[in-house]
């Protein structure tokens, strides 16, 4: 079973997310965000490619996912690289034009509150937030792993 998540970026006034598919959880997706997309360069350059299948490491190359798994160097080589949805399945998922970006910015957190997606990260002011659908209240991504690892 998956685990879907929200990654989110605010800036000013506007909100840009993409949906992540599986592997949403923080020591999985949370881990990746806070050591490899931790700018807002990076962050911005994620956000781009749009929803993902699976979040890694590296953002990587355009290819086709189902011909790369009948590669094995191919296969070999995509394995640390983001799975886009576009970019990579060619499934035609819409994105939200910059104005419904801003309407839907209260939408990531009615989605997790509901439990549609159990985790939601937002970049903002240079720092990672958590969101968890058992909270209403927002958590320093950094801490909450933190506090994942004492437990």
């Amino acid at each position: 079973m998956s685990t879907p998540a929200c990654i989110a970026l605010t800036h000013q006034t506007s909100v840009h997310f993409v949906y992540l598919s599986q592997d949403g959880y923080p020591a999985y997706a949370g881990q990746i965000l806070l050591q490899h997309y931790n700018t807002l360069e990076h962050v911005e350059q994620l956000l781009t490619g749009g929803n993902l299948y699976r979040l890694e490491p590296v953002l990587g190359d355009a290819h086709d996912f189902f011909e790369a798994q009948n590669d094995a160097e191919m296969r070999q080589k995509t394995q640390t690289w983001c799975q886009f949805k576009l970019r990579d399945y060619d499934r035609r998922w819409s994105q939200p034009t910059d104005e419904q970006a801003q309407e839907l910015g209260s939408l990531l957190l009615l989605l997790n509150q509901q439990q549609q997606t159990p985790w939601t990260y937002v970049f903002r002011a240079g720092q990672w937030y958590l969101y968890s659908s058992r909270s209403r209240e927002e958590t320093l991504l950094q801490e909450a792993l933190n506090n994942h690892k004492e437990q």
